[in-house]
């Protein structure tokens, strides 16, 4: 049986639930869900996909904590990396969106001037990705959380798998039941 896939958000997109929701096998749930306190009837594989850093040290043991204790497999995955090289990353995404917003369609005005005349947009995605990566947990902080939280019956691992192309790597927090 294909998987069947929930999204979720603290504040739900209206307009993307409705594009989400005709591809087969994706719920979008309209309500709000926060991270730090799941619904009982939400069941599967918990995952946070380049999220993890907007949670501070405490929130982030919750979250891992809650899934520990519901005994459900966990996924988190970092795409921005706190060290220079992810430094260097961030300053190098304003380039790109100079460079593709001409491709962006629909094509409206507004986001091109933005883009373009001044460069609000590149700026202010400059600044997000460098506060991003800045919050960015490092892989031995995210070990740090797991042995305060963890016990027996459940397994973690923290890694920093390379991405082929990509100058940083992705860190992954992993963790699951172990059958006794």
């Amino acid at each position: 049986e294909p998987p069947t896939v929930i999204l979720t958000d603290i504040q739900p997109n209206q307009t993307a639930a409705t594009e989400l929701e005709r591809l087969p096998g994706v719920t979008y749930l309209r309500e709000p869900v926060s991270a730090l306190e799941i619904p009982p009837r939400l069941e599967g594989v918990r995952t946070i996909f380049t999220g993890l850093h907007h949670f501070d040290e405490e929130e982030v043991r919750s979250i891992l904590r809650a899934a520990q204790e519901a005994r459900i497999p966990f996924l988190a995955a970092e795409a921005t990396h706190r060290s220079v090289r992810g430094i260097l990353t961030t300053l190098f995404v304003p380039l790109l969106v100079l460079g593709l917003m001409p491709r962006v369609r629909p094509r409206r005005a507004l986001p091109l001037l933005l883009t373009y005349l001044p460069p609000i947009m590149p700026l202010l995605i400059l600044w997000d990705g460098f506060a991003s990566t800045m919050r960015t947990y490092r892989a031995e902080e995210l070990r740090s959380f797991i042995r305060d939280i963890e016990v027996p019956g459940y397994s973690w691992r923290v890694e920093e798998r390379p991405v082929p192309g990509a100058p940083i790597p992705v860190t992954l927090v992993v963790g699951r039941p172990v059958e006794s």
